[in-house]
């Protein structure tokens, strides 16, 4: 008889539950849709760089659409997948930044599906909802110090966002094959595999690697008979042949299957060229060029996540002491305190914990795939806890491998607002639900440990946004170009006159160059550039050949040579001009007159016509009114 008081006592906790969740769920959706109309009303077309490598990604797929093919016409050091998707979407609807832009927001969009659907399993709606949130927060609409393409809405490389699309889809692929092992699910993430194989080396390896493991997992639980494995494995490599195959077969079309293969497999090849992975920028970007400072920022992270499942916890005990009937007296007290964090730490401008708080990422999701595997094979395989056991560890491992590129410097800056995303989702599992979890029996705790978690989230967070809508609000100018606008902050001077200028005389079927990089400029003057080497940084440099590419621009001079400031210093050069493309320089100082000469806020300009083409009479005016 008291047993049956006791059922009829706790039947009304998943009521309670489901009620405390669906009113976090309203309000955290709310933020994501108030998030998306306060970035998107204020701050549309201020995402991607004028000089930088979000022209690239524009310029590439406009030529394709113009005839050039990939690799022979136009240099590309990526996977072929990318630039002819955004061709073809771009033919469907408009040739534009704008489109372009709106077509990125739907692949986050997408990407935000298939991610929450992945994190409700491993969890519930609630920390799928609030990592969504944070998704949007750092990596859709994030926008760093120095440019703003490390974003979903203008990448600098769409391998990257194309790619993490897929290795989620093929997550939630290993979850549908946990559940159903069928030959079709087999096929499926084969294709996937392939896809990835066009896109980057971190992404093709990322995805193949946890499609495979995932795959033989799944087929682990159930156990079959060897031809079982045959036969889903023999699938699994068709697929993944079928697609790559096709992009072999197309591109073979106007160019040998030799040069063919050898340009879709040349990412490869850089990433086995120590004269490349050598560089101080990549050993910036891995962490190893300053590795004392960044151990100790990741010992900072350790105790800075040490401290924030420190205070999960606490507050869970604090849900302990209040009782039933004084439960949202907690949460008043908890969000209190929080809240008095939020405002010593803003007023402190004590940043480091914000900044340095993803440091130790990489080496807590290891320590995560080690437990998760040893937890696997000492499991009951055939229950419901070993899938998600399974699926959290293909997502762990999916997480590890993106962040082996930067490995001792994984923050959500630069290269971290992709690779870490994965991790993100990871984190706020363990945060807002295992953790939680420790407090089952006492439904108070538990809800006061998941809004503790949420809260102090939301206060490391918060110094990262500010950054963004900073960084956003400095993109005030704009730079017009027949219907084209984008908006850049006071370089947009200097910019907007080499716009005007070669609009005002450029003639018919004329070509441009902008040098060492800057293929924006060639998008929104409609110049193309007459060789196929529109990016002169470093890697492309070494990868390509100095020699091959003077002699490209020597067999095909362009009318027109723009010479902008870029940093090339990251790489470990100086100058462009006066280091590694004095064969370049030398080049056009023979062959072209320097027409025009600008400046503004630090991004200079030289203009230089080829001296055989009409009309090379200096272009006079303005040339030294903004230095």
């Amino acid at each position: 008889m008291r047993r049956q008081e006791r059922r009829t006592q706790a039947a009304p906790r998943p009521h309670k539950e489901f009620t405390f969740h669906f009113y976090l769920i309203a309000f955290l959706s709310i933020c994501i849709v108030y998030t998306f109309y306060y970035y998107l009303s204020h701050y549309f077309g201020r995402w991607g760089s004028i000089n930088v490598d979000f022209g690239r990604e524009l310029y590439i797929p406009w030529q394709i659409l113009k005839g050039k093919i990939l690799y022979r016409d136009v240099a590309h050091i990526n996977g072929p997948l990318s630039p002819h998707l955004n061709a073809l979407l771009l033919n469907i609807f408009r040739q534009s930044i704008a489109t372009l832009q709106v077509i990125n927001i739907c692949i986050a969009l997408l990407f935000s599906y298939f991610a929450w659907r992945l994190v409700s399993r491993l969890s519930d709606g609630l920390v799928a909802t609030f990592s969504i949130l944070l998704f949007f927060l750092l990596s859709v609409f994030s926008a760093d110090y120095q440019t703003a393409i490390f974003s979903f809405i203008a990448p600098y490389s769409h391998e990257i966002t194309h790619g993490l699309l897929i290795g989620f889809v093929s997550l939630f692929l290993v979850a549908r094959h946990l559940d159903n092992p069928s030959n079709r699910v087999s096929f499926l993430l084969g294709l996937c595999a392939g896809a990835a194989l066009l896109t980057k080396p971190e992404i093709a390896l990322a995805v193949t690697a946890c499609s495979a493991v995932g795959l033989g997992l799944s087929l682990c639980r159930t156990q079959p008979g060897a031809r079982t494995y045959v036969m889903q494995f023999s699938l699994f490599s068709a697929g993944a042949l079928l697609i790559f195959g096709a992009a072999l077969a197309l591109l073979s079309i106007r160019q040998t299957p030799w040069d063919a293969l050898s340009d879709m497999t040349r990412m490869w090849r850089m990433v086995l060229d120590r004269r490349i992975t050598g560089n101080i920028f990549y050993r910036h970007v891995m962490g190893t060029a300053d590795l004392p400072q960044n151990l100790k920022a990741i010992l900072f992270s350790g105790v800075v996540n040490a401290g924030i499942a420190i205070v999960i916890l606490f507050c869970g005990q604090i849900g302990k002491i209040f009782s039933k009937n004084n439960q949202w007296l907690c949460y008043t007290f908890i969000l209190s305190m929080a809240l008095f964090l939020a405002t010593f730490l803003n007023y402190s401008r004590q940043c480091l914990y914000a900044i340095w708080w993803t440091n130790a990422w990489p080496f807590l999701v290891t320590g995560t795939c080690i437990f998760l595997f040893v937890i696997i094979i000492n499991h009951d395989n055939r229950s419901q806890k070993n899938k998600n056991f399974i699926l959290l560890f293909i997502l762990s491992l999916f997480s590890l491998i993106l962040l082996l590129k930067i490995l001792f410097f994984a923050r959500f800056f630069h290269y971290g607002n992709f690779l870490l995303a994965p991790a993100l989702f990871l984190y706020c599992i363990f945060c807002i639900h295992y953790l939680p979890l420790l407090f089952r029996n006492d439904l108070v705790a538990r809800r006061a440990a998941i809004i503790g978690g949420m809260a102090m989230i939301a206060i490391i967070v918060y110094p990262r946004v500010q950054m963004t809508n900073l960084r956003l609000a400095s993109y005030s100018r704009s730079i017009h170009a027949d219907q084209e606008t984008v908006f850049w902050d006071g370089q947009a001077i200097a910019a907007q006159q080499l716009v005007d200028t070669l609009q005002q005389h450029k003639k018919p079927n004329q070509t441009l160059a902008v040098l060492p990089e800057g293929a924006m400029f060639n998008f929104l003057t409609k110049l193309p550039n007459p060789t196929p080497y529109i990016n002169l940084m470093p890697p492309e440099w070494t990868t390509f050949g100095g020699d091959t590419i003077v002699a490209a621009y020597e067999k095909t001079p362009p009318d027109w040579i723009a010479c902008i400031s870029t940093q090339v210093i990251v790489y470990g050069v100086n100058s462009f001009f006066d280091d590694y493309g004095i064969p370049l320089a030398d080049f056009i100082r023979a062959k072209y007159d320097l027409v025009q000469s600008v400046e503004a806020s630090g991004f200079s300009v030289m203009l230089y016509k080829r001296k055989n083409a009409s009309g090379a009479d200096r272009i006079t005016g303005q040339a030294g009114k903004y230095r």
